[in-house]
């Protein structure tokens, strides 16, 4: 990470990882050759396959993280030149938890989620990502947007009419991440070669020594990788298949919405749906919540905790903007009782 004129630059570190599956792979493919050369064994041709998969795949990925410059508008790609400009991020999680950028941070994985996709930044990709993470919340201004809920439009409407369109914030759901097939792809594939195996041993002559057949290695082989790009397949689909699906805890989330003016907050989420002044709350911060899930494309464990009388209402990781900014915008208005 190197820092010039007002831009941080990001470099993505080598990838020592996938470089050791090719040495693996290049290493098994010729040994796998140097069997055919010696004994014409016509298995080991059939073998060959599945680590020329492998290669091919992991070169194929070697290039989804490209460089980065945190600009002064926004993020920009280092290859397409695309930029992400702040007021579209709708997410940020350090360590898979959307974080108290006053709490004592550690380095983790960095997520950045933006109503077109998701930037990943492993920990080996800069040296100080919690700089990172409070520098690209600093910048996430949100933009005035009007409630997606019917129940709230009226009391949207009526504080702007008093106060002001600046004094007043929708918040409706973000976007689920977007599906990447490409592992699912690899799985059929590696399913399709293990058939082709599986077919290919049924044509082996019968034992010359007759008795029960030999255990062929090909339908051996076969079988091993049917199972493991099975079990590879039905992991991705759940993967997929829950990128946009319910959150735990809250049903009817695409359906949510928030509403935060100097009136209170009107919040639309699952079961919940009501306004709440701000001389109600009698405390406000961020808390451990349930976790929405790894797979669904908002993997938070963190809620908004608002604390009423006889109740503790948690407000989720599911708008089109950072909780811990919209934890600092309802901050601006609650005063906590007594202070």
């Amino acid at each position: 990470m190197s820092h010039s004129d007002n831009m941080i630059r990001i470099v993505p570190g080598f990838r020592y990882g996938r470089l050791f599956v090719v040495i693996l792979a290049v290493a098994a493919l010729a040994a796998l050759g140097v069997v055919f050369a010696l004994t014409g064994n016509r298995e080991s041709s059939y073998f060959s396959l599945l680590p020329i998969c492998v290669i091919a795949f992991t070169l194929l990925t070697w290039g989804d993280r490209e460089p980065l410059a945190i600009t002064e508008t926004g993020i920009e790609h280092g290859w397409s030149g695309k930029v992400v400009a702040f007021e579209d991020i709708e997410g940020i999680t350090l360590n898979s938890a959307c974080q108290d950028p006053k709490a004592n941070l550690t380095g983790g994985w960095l997520a950045i989620y933006h109503c077109e996709g998701a930037l990943q930044l492993p920990p080996n990709t800069i040296p100080d990502n919690t700089r990172l993470y409070e520098l690209i919340l600093s910048r996430s201004v949100p933009k005035k947007s009007m409630p997606g809920v019917e129940k709230l439009a009226d009391y949207h409407r009526g504080q702007v009419e008093t106060f002001g369109e600046a004094m007043v914030w929708a918040f409706n759901p973000r976007k689920a991440s977007p599906k990447q097939w490409h592992h699912l792809v690899f799985w059929l594939v590696l399913a399709g070669l293990a058939v082709s195996w599986i077919a290919l041993s049924a044509n082996q002559g019968q034992n010359p020594r007759g008795g029960a057949p030999d255990p062929n290695p090909l339908a051996v082989g076969g079988g091993l990788l049917l199972v493991v790009s099975f079990i590879g397949m039905l992991v991705t689909a759940a993967r997929l298949s829950a990128a946009g699906a319910i959150p735990a805890g809250v049903k009817g989330w695409k359906k949510s919405c928030l509403v935060i003016g100097p009136l209170g907050i009107g919040l639309v989420q699952g079961d919940l749906a009501g306004t709440i002044r701000w001389d109600e709350i009698e405390d406000l911060r961020l808390a451990k919540g349930f976790s929405l899930g790894a797979y669904s494309g908002f993997p938070t464990k963190r809620t908004l905790s608002v604390k009423v009388a006889g109740a503790e209402i948690a407000i989720a990781d599911i708008y089109d903007h950072p909780l811990p900014n919209i934890f600092a915008i309802m901050s601006r208005f609650w005063k906590k009782p007594g202070s």
